[in-house]
C-alpha cells in the first residue's frame, strides 16, 4: 500500500509538473479591413472554387483552426470567435505605426483589473494579435526559374516562358503583437513571413493561393511562433534575473 501511494504521489506531481509548464496563448486575430491582398480577391475564390465574398472568412478560419489545431505539450493556441475578438476591436486599440508594424496594439484603454479579468477567465499567460494579414505578389527568381527549366513545366510555366515573364507566386505576411500577463508587450513583428511550401512546377498555377497550400503553411506559422514566443520568454527571464 505504501508503494503505491509512493507511485500514486509521484504520478500525481509529474501530471501537475506537465499541466503547469503548458503555455496557453489567446489568439485574437485580424479584422476583414486590416486583410489585404495584391491578388484579386475572385482569382483566390475561382482557385479554390468558391464565392469570393467566402475568401476573407475562409483564411481567417482556416489561420484560426491550425493554430488551434497545433500539436505541442508546450502551448496551447485559444482562438477567439470573431464574437469574442470584437471585445477589443470596439475598444479601437489599433493605432498606424511605422516600426516594427504596420498595425500595432495600444492596450492603455483597458484597466489593469480588466485585462488581469480577461486574462484569468481564459487562464491564459500570453495575449497574441495578429493585427493584419497582407498577400503580396512576386516574380520567381532567376536561380528558381532555371530549377523550374529543368524540371516538367505546367502548362501556366510553359505560357509564361513563351512570354518571357517569370511566373508570380503569392507571399503571406502578418503583422502581430504579443502581451504577457502583466500587460506588457513581449514581442512585436511588422512583415513577418509566414513560412511558406516550396512551390512546385505542376502548382504554378494555384500560385500558392489553394487552400491545401496555405492550410500546410499556417501548420509552420503555429510552429514559427511559439519558437519567436520562446526566446521571447526566454529573454523576459535574462532580464528579471
Amino acid at each position: 500500500m505504501k508503494y503505491l501511494l509512493i507511485v500514486f504521489s509521484f504520478l500525481l506531481a509529474t501530471n501537475l509538473s506537465a499541466q503547469k509548464a503548458t503555455t496557453r496563448v489567446v489568439v485574437c486575430l485580424y479584422e476583414r479591413l486590416d486583410f489585404n491582398t495584391d491578388f484579386p480577391i475572385s482569382e483566390i475564390g475561382d482557385i479554390n472554387k468558391i464565392d469570393e465574398l467566402l475568401v476573407y472568412d475562409s483564411l481567417r478560419s482556416l489561420l484560426g483552426g491550425q493554430l488551434a489545431e497545433f500539436s505541442s505539450q508546450e502551448v496551447v493556441f485559444e482562438v477567439l470567435t470573431p464574437n469574442e475578438s470584437y471585445y477589443f476591436e470596439q475598444k479601437g486599440l489599433k493605432k498606424e505605426m511605422s516600426n516594427p508594424s504596420r498595425k500595432g496594439i495600444d492596450l492603455n484603454s483597458i484597466s489593469d483589473r480588466e485585462f488581469w479579468v480577461f486574462m484569468n477567465n481564459h487562464q491564459a499567460d500570453y495575449l497574441l494579435f495578429v493585427n493584419y494579414y497582407q498577400i503580396d505578389k512576386f516574380r520567381v527568381d532567376d536561380e528558381q526559374m532555371e530549377i523550374l527549366k529543368r524540371t516538367i513545366p505546367s502548362f501556366y510555366l510553359v505560357s509564361a516562358l513563351s512570354e518571357r515573364k517569370a511566373p508570380k507566386y503569392s507571399e503571406h505576411l502578418i503583422d502581430f503583437d504579443v502581451f504577457d500577463v502583466n500587460k506588457q508587450r513581449i514581442l512585436s513583428f511588422g512583415n513577418f513571413g509566414i513560412p511558406i511550401l516550396k512551390f512546385k512546377p505542376e502548382t504554378m498555377a494555384l500560385k500558392g493561393l489553394d487552400f491545401y497550400t496555405i492550410k500546410k503553411t499556417y501548420r509552420n506559422l503555429a510552429k514559427k511562433l511559439w519558437e519567436e514566443l520562446m526566446l521571447a520568454i526566454e529573454e523576459q527571464r535574462v532580464i528579471r534575473e
